[in-house]
């Protein structure tokens, strides 16, 4: 609940998409794997770049459906349109899902196996919980730091922070890229001219 109140605070015209999570261990069928609560439709907004197999999810109170991880599926051999039971062993919950779609990212995403944030407290025995939320915010004529000091201080119990490493890693890639630009560049003039100063 708190984590909804928080997003609020985020300008409406500044918020791409968010998703809280709800992780933990479950036994699947061939052995374990961590289960991720989510809100699929906030989770696509946030998450664009994921290659997904089938379909994603659409609706969030779908609780027959779910979506893996290309590695956890590769390794469980299951297959698009598989079914798969999932059961937690503390709380001794079952449920039998349907997979609607297989996730490739190339991160830890690939080990995971997705499921409506409803379904995953009930697995869980955590419901209305979460462990953490990750939110995607156009910053650009917005104080960020500014704004998660005042979710923290309007919601003590939470820990709100900016990530920054994604876009400072694609500024150093696009530098690097820049760089290697203008090097071949003048490594083209040079021989231009050299080329030019042979023939004359």
């Amino acid at each position: 609940r708190e984590v909804e109140e928080a997003l609020l605070l985020v300008p409406a015209e500044a918020l791409i998409g968010a998703s809280p999570y709800l992780y933990g261990v479950v036994r699947l069928d061939l052995g374990n794997a961590v289960l991720a609560g989510v809100d699929f439709a906030g989770l696509r907004r946030l998450s664009p770049y994921w290659q997904v197999d089938g379909k994603w999810i659409a609706v969030d109170f779908d609780d027959r459906s779910c979506m893996i991880g290309r590695t956890l599926a590769q390794r469980m051999e299951l297959k698009l349109a598989d079914h798969v039971t999932v059961m937690s062993h503390e709380t001794g919950f079952r449920r039998r899902l349907k997979i609607r779609g297989i996730v490739e990212t190339g991160q830890a995403e690939d080990e995971q196996i997705f499921v409506n944030l409803t379904l995953a407290g009930r697995i869980l025995g955590q419901a209305g919980r979460v462990n953490h939320a990750l939110a995607s915010i156009v910053a650009e004529g917005m104080d960020v730091d500014a704004l998660a000091a005042r979710i923290r201080a309007r919601f003590p119990g939470l820990e709100a922070k900016p990530i920054r490493k994604i876009s400072y890693s694609e500024g150093k890639v696009l530098e690097k890229i820049t760089g290697l630009m203008a090097l071949i560049a003048l490594i083209v003039l040079t021989v231009t001219a050299l080329c030019v100063m042979t023939t004359l």
